[in-house]
């Protein structure tokens, strides 16, 4: 296609759509849409902008902000993404202000004060017009073919295995077995947000002027930047907030119940009802998945046999319920279940029986 079937100078437009062109004019607009149906749907398109700038402008002259228009418009569209040369948009403005005050000064004529105010007047109001159409007009342009539209939608799904993976922020996230995390290619919004459903542990790099948002079922995890992890399964009721470092706000998706959560804090999202709880982080398993580790500090058997029983899926069975008294301080890294019951039943003198999937413990206590 040739250049001047692609491009129309916007000026001559601005006056064809204000009815404020000479017949010759007219005929070069008429000439050019009627070239090739390119042209015609963008006479069209900047045709509906002009009609829209209506709103922008008003009955009333008055100057467009170009500037404060554009940095506005620029971080919800664009993120952090370079920002398109607006040259174009402030020489054509700065040209269409020229010409209001040439014109204005070519028709002081004595006796005619009145034809001169409305003339100016109608020309300020058709200049404001044009940097309306081309702020509209450039930001349609700058969001449709400068970024090609939505960005693509990365999906990261750990099917059997822990899954780590790195978010274009450079925050690392590491999925549980089955958990599935979906982000944009590209942060470029006024927020970083991801999709969880699952479960996953959060390494979130900081950015105070955009918040990391994990929006898991109808719950909102919001932060600037800290370690937390998420447990949001599907089959499950609650989804629970456990933080390692920094602060979390935790919320249902319309943010009107939310509680704050501080390291060694956790919080627990009823999903039926939207209730929010807040509690101290236990010592068991809460990373147990990740770390392979479990720890507990003066911790009853009976806590530490439902602790074990959750970790391992499993059942255990004190047949004497003195034992579940007895008080344990001890970590257990990279062992499995039959190996971490040996050492209890070592340390209170105890008897551990095996039956398919169940321990039976016998013993006289403590």
């Amino acid at each position: 296609m040739k250049d001047e079937e692609r491009h129309i100078d916007y000026d001559l437009l601005g006056k064809y759509l204000s009815g404020e062109c000479s017949k010759e004019e007219a005929r070069s607009v008429e000439t050019w849409r009627s070239s090739s149906k390119t042209n015609q749907d963008e006479f069209d398109r900047l045709a509906r902008l002009w009609r829209e700038a209506d709103s922008l402008v008003g009955n009333n002259p008055a100057p467009v902000n170009l500037d404060a228009a554009w940095d506005r418009l620029h971080g919800r569209l664009f993120g952090d993404q370079e920002k398109p040369d607006k040259s174009t948009i402030e020489d054509t403005a700065s040209n269409a202000e020229e010409d209001i005050s040439l014109k204005g000064e070519d028709m002081e004529t004595p006796g005619m004060a009145p034809v001169r105010e409305t003339k100016v007047r109608s020309l300020y109001y058709y200049a404001s017009r044009i940097a309306a159409v081309l702020v509209v007009g450039f930001l349609v342009y700058a969001v449709f073919f400068m970024t090609g539209g939505d960005l693509e939608q990365v999906v990261v799904l750990a099917e059997n295995d822990i899954t780590t993976t790195d978010l274009p922020d450079d925050t690392k996230v590491t999925l549980n077995e089955n958990a599935k995390i979906t982000y944009p290619e590209k942060f470029k919004s006024e927020e970083r947000a991801v999709e969880l459903i699952g479960e996953a542990y959060f390494e979130v790099e900081r950015d105070e002027e955009k918040p990391f948002v994990v929006h898991a079922h109808n719950a909102m995890v919001r932060v600037l930047g800290t370690s937390f992890n998420v447990r949001a399964v599907e089959e499950e009721t609650e989804i629970s907030v456990t933080v390692e470092e920094g602060k979390v706000r935790l919320s249902d998706e319309e943010d009107v119940a939310f509680v704050i959560l501080e390291k060694n804090e956790k919080g627990i999202f009823n999903r039926s009802t939207g209730h929010i709880e807040k509690y101290e982080k236990s010592e068991g398993g809460e990373m147990f998945w990740r770390s392979r580790t479990v720890m507990f500090r003066d911790t009853e058997l009976s806590t530490v046999f439902d602790t074990l029983e959750k970790l391992y899926d499993t059942e255990i069975l004190a047949k004497n319920e003195e034992i579940l008294s007895c008080m344990l301080s001890a970590k257990f890294q990279d062992m499995d279940i039959e190996e971490i019951l040996d050492k209890i039943a070592i340390n209170f003198n105890l008897t551990i029986e095996k039956n398919n999937n169940t321990f039976e413990i016998s013993g006289d206590g403590c």
